[in-house]
């Protein structure tokens, strides 16, 4: 039989969550416990944002973006694998509403990019308004380690959950193979990256 190794590497996670008054703030810190290998290493997460109504929903990001191109059948199908290519994106200017309806809302599995350089825009900023909610708005922010962002709006769809997934990544979808925005860490050095959520009343 085939005996499949999962992440054949030592390396030493610490995560250590900060609450605030108005959100919380998450860092990683991964440390390469290897004694003479280079670590390959990508990171995300998927937080899920609860809304009363996903269908209206506004998306607004502070940076421009470009949307990852997956290939057939994506984002409802398919195997979510990128192509290698990105195209215009706008719906994400604070002025679009996700759309549908609020049992069946657009669906969305999209990855998408940072396009400016880290010194012209240095940090994720990703709003959520919750229109139906008197526009309380959710921000994540992320630190330059994170130049990817996926947006699922399947909740719903899936198993009845009124919510937004706005997932912070490091690299872009297959990393290990694509190599876009993956980390290797010589032995014993660190890599470290800080994202977190806060809270807009209307």
């Amino acid at each position: 039989y085939l005996t499949v190794i999962g992440y054949p590497f030592h390396i030493d996670v610490t995560l250590i969550y900060k609450l605030t008054s108005d959100g919380i703030t998450v860092t990683v810190r991964v440390v390469n416990k290897e004694d003479q290998i280079d670590v390959p290493l990508t990171i995300s997460w998927h937080p899920y944002l609860a809304v009363q109504d996903v269908s209206q929903a506004v998306i607004h990001s502070a940076c421009p973006l470009r949307h990852v191109v997956m290939g057939d059948g994506a984002p409802r199908h398919g195997d979510l694998i990128p192509t290698g290519n990105t195209e215009t994106w706008d719906d994400f200017d604070g002025t679009h509403q996700v759309g549908g309806n609020s049992t069946n809302p657009t669906y969305m599995d999209d990855e998408f990019r940072l396009t400016p350089s880290i010194h012209a825009c240095p940090n994720l900023e990703v709003a959520i308004t919750d229109v139906a909610a008197n526009n309380v708005t959710t921000v994540l922010f992320a630190d330059p380690q994170f130049r990817y962002l996926q947006i699922y709006t399947g909740a719903m769809e899936n198993w009845g959950e009124s919510s937004i997934a706005v997932e912070p990544m490091v690299g872009k979808a297959d990393a290990f193979n694509n190599g876009d925005g993956l980390q290797v860490l010589s032995a014993d050095t660190t890599f470290e990256g800080t994202f977190g959520f806060k809270v807009r009343q209307a």
